[in-house]
């Protein structure tokens, strides 16, 4: 992989962890060709769902300027999805793909800003794309490029690997250790209030996007007051404290009622307006590919309304009637919808997900299974 060459010359091949991961990666690729098949096919499915995109949105042009073009050129209609790619802007290989999975589970993330300056300043990577007389993909590309991936892909790319260890006598995988543990999702601890402002806050936010579709973006009236209002409260609510004579629980509820009530006027304006601009989405007159994304933008901000009533009615219920909603029933980050409070022994609890593991003797994940939320172990033995 690093062969010597004027830079190694002067760079010398770095003996860090990086490099010998980097190494082992080249080493698996070797050793199992068809990975790189998969993972070539696999973005290449997604290449030609854009191609096919990018197709309708040239005939639905030709259509809308047939009448004023004299030299028009009837394009067939786009029936099939194309099977073939042509030569366009390059996108990265399946080496890479497969070298930028492995970094991924490494850091944790390729698009974070430790991440992105640990691969800016590496090395290991200057040395291996320079070898290649490549430049290094931004890494918004990379990202892009690995969530083609499908989960069939990442596993048959682990069986690999264990077969790997198997052959190079470092486990025989006769043991086997079934636990699970906790992760935490990328999102801070939620409070009631927090989760209520953010939604409100986004949802108005991406209601603001809709001119970009011809379609009338949601008035701000009293949105500004009404957020500004909303973040004054939240502050003092989160930082109230209680007393051995009044509680915390007591003294904000002056405050907290104040909140809801801003809450569900903005909330009811943002619904109304919501409404009115419903039909015209529907049955919005765009290309094919900026409608998609005019139905995302919807779909977004349809959610967050859905998603506000539910906490706007258990708030009110936990702080004037002292009503409890278990914690599976409530919407616990903005950002991960899907994460779980998960309480493991004396740990600390954590907002996150509850990963399912088995292990040989020697410390090799052989199987793993996450599924949403605080999932039972017992559950999770046989299929583990």
């Amino acid at each position: 992989m690093l062969e010597n060459n004027y830079f190694n010359l002067f760079l010398g091949v770095p003996d860090t962890d990086l490099a010998r991961i980097m190494e082992e990666v080249q080493i698996t690729g070797k050793n199992h060709p068809e990975i790189y098949e998969i993972l070539d096919q696999d973005i290449d499915k997604k290449a030609l769902e854009k191609k096919h995109i990018r197709q309708l949105d040239k005939q639905y042009k030709n259509r809308e300027t047939a009448f004023f073009n004299d030299e028009f050129e009837e394009i067939p209609p786009v029936e099939n999805k194309p099977s073939t790619l042509e030569t366009g802007r390059p996108r990265i290989s399946a080496e890479e793909a497969l070298l930028f999975l492995t970094l991924e589970g490494y850091w944790g993330s390729t698009t974070d800003k430790q991440a992105i300056e640990m691969m800016k300043e590496s090395t290991s990577l200057y040395i291996y794309y320079s070898n290649k007389n490549k430049k290094m993909p931004k890494p918004k590309t990379i990202q892009e490029n690995l969530r083609y991936i499908s989960l069939e892909t990442l596993e048959y790319i682990h069986k690999c690997q264990l077969q790997d260890f198997l052959n190079d006598g470092l486990d025989d995988f006769s043991y086997l250790t079934l636990d699970s543990t906790s992760v935490q999702a990328s999102s801070s601890w939620p409070t009631d209030a927090t989760i209520i402002y953010k939604l409100l806050f986004r949802a108005y936010t991406q209601s603001q996007k809709l001119s970009a579709f011809g379609i009338d973006n949601v008035p701000a009236w009293c949105v500004p007051d009404w957020l500004k209002k909303l973040k004054k409260l939240l502050f003092e609510i989160n930082n109230t404290k209680g007393t051995s004579n009044c509680p915390k629980a007591q003294k904000i509820k002056k405050p907290y009622r104040q909140f809801l009530n801003a809450a569900h006027n903005m909330y009811q304006y943002l619904v109304r307006e919501f409404e009115r601009r419903a039909l015209r989405v529907v049955h919005a007159d765009l290309e094919p590919g900026k409608n998609i994304r005019l139905q995302t933008l919807w779909g977004k901000i349809e959610d967050d309304l859905l998603a506000l009533s539910p906490v706007l009615y258990y708030a009110e219920d936990r702080v004037f009637c002292d009503v409890k909603l278990p914690s599976v029933e409530k919407i616990l980050s903005l950002s991960d919808t899907t994460a779980a409070f998960i309480k493991k022994g004396q740990r600390n609890p954590v907002i996150g997900y509850k990963p399912q593991i088995g292990m040989s003797r020697n410390g090799f994940v052989t199987a793993f299974i996450l599924d949403k939320g605080n999932v039972s172990d017992s559950a999770y033995l046989f299929p583990l």
